[in-house]
């Protein structure tokens, strides 16, 4: 575990009759950080919508932020149309789901288990047009086609 690393919960909430939301983290009671965001002197109460917990909140939180970039306000505070709101509600159920305090090791091992299936879906289609004497899809930059013709 880095020295980044921290467990705790990556919240999402709501301004209360807005579309706003705020991904953030706590490594403290949930319930406790709403009882204080709703006790600043915010315009609008603020509702968790979903939280997951995992052992690397902030790298969590930055994968969010980075990920939701373009429907950021400010700060923690983004502004998402419906089916990206959904989408990301499926995100926060699926690691609830996955009931593993170490939920950002899985995530990497399986996009590493993705690139392996990739490579070895390249090495069949390889295969498969050498046995048939189909030309493998290769794609030719524009240089080397102009060298063809």
């Amino acid at each position: 575990m880095s020295k980044n690393s921290k467990q705790g919960c990556v919240y999402l909430a709501q301004a209360v009759g807005t579309n706003r939301f705020k991904i953030g983290v706590t490594a403290r009671d949930i319930d406790q950080i709403f009882r204080e965001l709703n006790g600043k002197q915010s315009p609008y109460k603020i509702e968790c919508i979903t939280y997951f917990e995992t052992h690397n909140i902030y790298g969590f939180e930055k994968h969010l932020h980075d990920t939701h970039e373009q429907y950021r306000i400010h700060g923690e505070w983004f502004e998402f149309p419906p089916i990206v709101l959904e989408e990301l509600i499926d995100y926060y159920v699926f690691w609830q789901k996955r009931n593993d305090i170490r939920a950002d090791e899985i995530m990497f091992s399986n996009l590493r288990d993705k690139v392996i299936c990739i490579g070895l879906i390249g090495l069949v289609l390889w295969v498969l047009s050498t046995m048939f004497d189909v030309p493998y899809p290769v794609q030719i930059s524009p240089y080397e086609q102009h060298i063809e013709n």
